[in-house]
C-alpha cells in the first residue's frame, strides 16, 4: 500500500508525509529478505540529478517485483521503475520541462522506452 502510494502520488502533494512512507519503505526493502533492487545509477544519469527521481525509480521496482515475485529480466523491471520516474515527472510542472528528463520523457511519451533503456545499458558497457 505504501509502495503503491508512492508510486502515484505526484511530488509535490503531501510532501511530509511522502518523506515519512519513504523512510518507512527504504528501509522495509534495505531489511527485506525476500526483495531485491538492484539499480546501479551510472546506467541513468539523469536519477543523479534529483534525488526524488532515485527514489521513485526504486519504488517503481519494488512494487512491480511485489506483484512479480517471479519476475527474472532486470530489463522488465528497470522499465517498470523508468515508467514510475516518467509518469511521476509529467505531474509536476517543474520536472515535465527538466532538460536532463527530455529524453527520457520523449521515450516514453513515444511508447519507445524499451529501445531507450537498452540504449543506456549499451552505453554504459561499451565504455
Amino acid at each position: 500500500k505504501c509502495l503503491r502510494s508512492l508510486c502515484t502520488t505526484p511530488y509535490g502533494l503531501e510532501v511530509v508525509k511522502r518523506s515519512e512512507i519513504n523512510l518507512f519503505v527504504m528501509s522495509w526493502i534495505a531489511g527485506s529478505p525476500d526483495l531485491t533492487v538492484s539499480l546501479d545509477v551510472k546506467n541513468f544519469p539523469f536519477l543523479q540529478e534529483n534525488q526524488e527521481l532515485l527514489f521513485s525509480m526504486v519504488h517503481g521496482m519494488a512494487y512491480y517485483q511485489l506483484n512479480h515475485p517471479n519476475e527474472k529480466s532486470q530489463e522488465r523491471i528497470y522499465l517498470k521503475g523508468l515508467e514510475t520516474v516518467c509518469e511521476l515527472s509529467l505531474q509536476s510542472e517543474e520536472l515535465s520541462k527538466e532538460k536532463y528528463l527530455k529524453p527520457l520523457l520523449k521515450a516514453y511519451k513515444k511508447k519507445d522506452l524499451k529501445v531507450y533503456l537498452e540504449e543506456l545499458l549499451g552505453k554504459t558497457t561499451k565504455k
